[in-house]
């Protein structure tokens, strides 16, 4: 009489099988479509405002753009653009990614240096009320009642 073996030993080994291969054509796929930050002052996903402020993809009209999000697409990236409920994809190669990334970071700088020599010549321009500088009244007066 032989002895009984383990049936489930091989389907195991066909269910290792399974996952790898499921990995590598669904999950690895899935993890390279996760948006790319253009700059962190943009962040992941870049609305109209983003667009026009930061001079960010010409080739897409204003008209057709609420956000965008850039993904991997091989060595260089896919925008895909959302406007009323209809979605656009255009192609940004790498060369295009990396002035579009020089841009931001230019502007951001030049933003924040304007931002900066407003706040500075508005405090310097504008009195500063304090309450030492406001002259107290050697009488009280009352403000009061007609008779």
């Amino acid at each position: 009489m032989k002895p009984k073996t383990n049936q489930s030993a091989p389907s195991m080994g066909g269910n290792a099988a399974f996952l790898i291969l499921f990995s590598l054509f669904f999950v690895f796929p899935l993890k390279s479509q996760n948006p790319v930050v253009l700059h962190p002052v943009v962040g992941d996903t870049i609305d109209l405002i983003e667009k026009l402020d930061y001079l960010l993809f010409s080739d897409v009209p204003d008209s057709l753009f609420n956000q965008g999000v850039l993904t991997p697409d091989g060595n260089d990236y896919k925008l895909t653009v959302w406007h009323e409920g209809d979605i656009s994809k255009f192609d940004i190669d790498r060369e295009e990614f990396e002035v579009l990334s020089g841009n931001v970071k230019k502007l951001s700088a030049y933003y924040q240096q304007k931002t900066a020599t407003a706040d500075s010549s508005a405090v310097g321009n504008s009195p500063l009320i304090t309450r030492d500088s406001i002259p107290i009244a050697e009488h009280r007066v009352d403000v009061g009642t007609a008779d």
